[in-house]
């Protein structure tokens, strides 16, 4: 068997080029999804309010939900991907401005979800899954504020057969 030898420093840099097109690719898939089901839900609400049916706006109302899926699952993509960024400029010794190092530091949930999946890969051997819990990306300010557009869109549809008499169908 040959002895393994520490990659050099310009294929750590291809690593780590790969490794920040991919979070970029994710991070604005991310948007795009959720500029999407935006519009389809400002749609929906304008269609519902101008035929006055309380059912296109309860259809609106479970976009909201839609976007919290997609944002957890984009997130819980984008750990493992930030992850070995972050390790390789370690590696490469950026400490001065490391990219995808600093933006991590920007957000509330990942520094805490990166921490638990290094944990996990140290532990774990190569046969089995990682997997990067939802619980981090639940509890943060973005999936609060997607939570409450969804009760208030929930309250919109009922105060508008209630209180408007809006047909259901």
């Amino acid at each position: 068997m040959t002895h393994a030898q520490a990659p050099s420093p310009e294929v750590l840099q291809l690593e780590l080029q790969e490794a920040i097109t991919t979070f970029r690719h994710q991070w604005a898939q991310l948007l795009q999804g959720l500029g999407i089901l935006v519009s389809a839900d400002a749609i929906l609400l304008g269609y519902g309010f101008a035929q006055k049916l309380s059912s296109v706006l309860l259809v609106a109302s479970v976009i909201p939900l839609a976007a919290l899926a997609g944002y957890i699952a984009s997130m819980t993509g984008l750990v493992p991907v930030c992850y070995v960024a972050i390790r390789l400029e370690q590696k490469l010794s950026l400490h001065d401005v490391p990219f995808v190092g600093i933006w991590v530091k920007t957000r509330g949930d990942l520094p805490a979800a990166i921490s638990d999946f290094s944990r996990l890969t140290d532990l774990e051997s190569g046969n089995s899954t990682l997997k990067v819990p939802a619980s981090y990306f639940l509890k943060n300010t973005t999936s609060r504020v997607i939570l409450v557009i969804f009760a208030l869109q929930i309250a919109l549809v009922v105060v508008s057969i209630f209180g408007y008499h809006f047909r259901f169908m």
